[in-house]
């Protein structure tokens, strides 16, 4: 595996490109029988967010215009539907100014901000069509139109900002993460308005059309269904005033209370289908390679069994060779990545098949500490539940973590237990008996080097090659070092 890291403020979208155009370029010289694989791509989260948002815009722009021409009319619809493309051109250069990218957070933003756009142009362009439907003429009905709801347009829309902007000073990794997303709303709503106030009146002013209300006509006839039963209902809530707010602030204490009792709780991120998992391996620290490689392939031919899952990426003796891992190395650790299919080439969930792979290892895996985990969306925060152990006794602290580790292995629901306390390699240690060592004619240096070569070897040479040098260790064979 080859792992590729985009460099901080780098275009992650322009890096995958780079490296697939290279991967391609360099399949001439590659043997025919290689099937090489791009896994962990990123980019691909990207894409589909930015394929989300061009869908809402556009889905958006159908709708609105629909919406609107039922109820106002063509060249009012299409007034306001433009209010999504002018304010959206507006927020990508105030963000391109603040020299803020397209992240996850930012694009999420403006698919939230997206029908937030039309609400003060439909205010303000509905206002004027009424003054238009009076008699007044385009440029007086735009002018006074945009006078009566400017203050009431801007107000709302400051009160919208209000409940975000306070998330601008959110402290931590998480204000860092979450920060975009006030300041990409801020940016989308500020311009929505200004293309309400600016840009909308002078559309009104130069293009709009309206019906002259007929006002021989019966008005029952005239008005809409719903928006007689809108005028009723307003009218019955102004004649019994006290009766609406004692019913408002009832359903808000029955709505608390409820949530209180049949609620599900709170939680940082919401459960997703995860479309990575990690098997973590950890064995007795010492464990060569060939055994960690003994026990990983036993584990990959478990998961291997499931064609919901892509790719299964193996390292022995480290955690890595992904762009998401934690890092670590020694021989008796691993890391096995399981990569799932799209989700819409799934045959069941990806957390069933996770839990069922965790089942499995644990029941034929003996002797090694195994942890299967699924991907986690959004920064790092650690363990869901996590206990801290302190003092100044190392050894005192293994011994109380193993025993924790006990009483609370059995809780039901409990998975992926794992501790960080580190215990020392195995080892022999070589103590020098000075006196017999003095009348062979040895000394402790003598002694401690032929040790070192006999066990880890001793450089006996160089080798070159061309520009190229090696050592050449010389120890004593595998057979003479198993034994003390």
């Amino acid at each position: 595996t080859i792992g590729v890291l985009k460099r901080s403020g780098e275009n992650i979208v322009r890096v995958t490109d780079e490296v697939k155009r290279v991967v391609n370029d360099m399949r001439p010289e590659l043997p025919q029988t290689l099937k090489i694989d791009l896994t962990a791509d990123q980019s691909n989260d990207v894409r589909l967010m930015v394929s989300d948002l061009e869908n809402n815009i556009i889905s958006g722009l159908i709708l609105v215009l629909a919406i609107i021409f039922f109820f106002i009319g063509g060249q009012s619809a299409v007034f306001v539907a433009l209010a999504i493309p002018y304010s959206m051109f507006i927020t990508f250069s105030l963000l391109t100014g603040f020299d803020v990218t397209l992240n996850m957070v930012v694009l999420f933003s403006l698919i939230l901000a997206l029908g937030m756009l039309v609400d003060n142009g439909i205010v303000i362009v509905e206002n004027i069509y009424r003054h238009m439907q009076q008699g007044k003429s385009r440029q007086e009905a735009a002018a006074v139109g945009t006078d009566q709801v400017a203050w009431p347009v801007i107000t709302s829309t400051l009160t919208t900002l209000g409940a975000f902007s306070p998330m601008l000073f959110w402290p931590g990794i998480m204000g860092e993460f979450m920060g975009y997303l006030p300041m990409t709303l801020i940016m989308a709503l500020t311009a929505s308005l200004f293309v309400a106030l600016v840009i909308n009146p002078v559309l009104s002013a130069r293009y709009q059309k309206v019906k002259i209300n007929n006002p021989s006509k019966n008005r029952a006839h005239r008005e809409p269904l719903i928006k007689q039963f809108y005028l009723f209902s307003l009218k019955w809530s102004l004649q019994h005033r006290w009766v609406v707010i004692i019913s408002c602030v009832a359903l808000l204490l029955c709505a608390t209370v409820a949530f209180a009792f049949w609620g599900k709780g709170t939680e940082f991120f919401p459960e997703t289908e995860p479309r990575r998992a990690y098997v973590n391996i950890k064995m007795p620290e010492g464990t060569n390679l060939d055994t960690s490689d003994e026990l990983v392939g036993r584990i990959e031919s478990i998961v291997s069994e499931y064609d919901d899952i892509r790719y299964v990426i193996s390292n022995i003796g480290s955690i890595g060779g992904d762009p998401f891992s934690q890092g670590g190395t020694g021989t008796h650790i691993s890391r096995v990545v399981l990569d799932f299919k799209d989700f819409h080439d799934r045959s069941r969930p990806s957390s069933e098949i996770i839990k069922e792979v965790r089942q499995r290892i644990l029941k034929t895996i003996y002797g090694a500490e195994v942890q299967v985990e699924k991907e986690e969306e959004g920064p790092p925060t650690g363990p869901p539940i996590n206990i801290e152990i302190s003092g100044e006794d190392i050894h005192m602290l293994g011994a109380l973590a193993a025993r924790a580790r006990k009483v609370i292995k059995d809780i039901p629901g409990l998975v992926d237990l794992k501790d960080n306390f580190v215990r020392g390699k195995p080892e022999i240690r070589v103590r020098v008996d000075k006196e017999k060592s003095a009348l062979m004619g040895l000394d402790t240096y003598t002694i401690a080097y032929t040790v070192k070569s006999a066990i880890n070897g001793v450089k006996a040479g160089v080798y070159r090659e061309g520009k190229d040098e090696y050592d050449i260790i010389a120890r004593l064979p595998e057979r003479d070092r198993k034994s003390i």
